[in-house]
């Protein structure tokens, strides 16, 4: 049971929470501009993130879709929401856990979860 943020313990008075260190979530949003057929790549250009995120705004990334929860509809009409029911042109905020200490982005982002803002307009 917390108080105030804090946590008791057994000796001595209670000491204060501290996150793990190490890793943190970061949340990225962009529009999609490559979904793999098979719906287990895609690429994501970032326009805004996070406190962490920000940092990587302007560049392309590559996602790892295959172990990701995806918040869209079934396009596909399988009854799965699988990645394989997102479109390019997508705008979407992906989760991934990275180094607080990041200054760059790995090559593949192991993405955690996907939610879709909007879906793209033909105009």
């Amino acid at each position: 049971m917390r108080s105030g943020g804090l946590v008791p313990n057994r000796g001595g008075g209670p000491t204060r929470y501290r996150a793990p260190e190490g890793r943190s979530t970061c949340v990225l949003s962009g529009p999609l501009r490559f979904v793999d057929r098979r719906g287990k790549r895609a690429a994501m250009r970032v326009e805004d993130g996070n406190a962490l995120g920000r940092r990587f705004v302007g560049q392309t990334v590559t996602l790892d879709l295959s172990a990701a929860q995806i918040g869209a509809a079934d396009r596909d009409g399988d009854g799965a929401i699988t990645p394989s029911d997102l479109l390019s042109g997508e705008h979407v905020s992906v989760s991934v856990r990275l180094a607080r200490d990041a200054d760059a982005l790995p090559t593949l982002l192991e993405v955690r979860r996907v939610s879709v803002w909007h879906a793209p307009t033909d105009a």
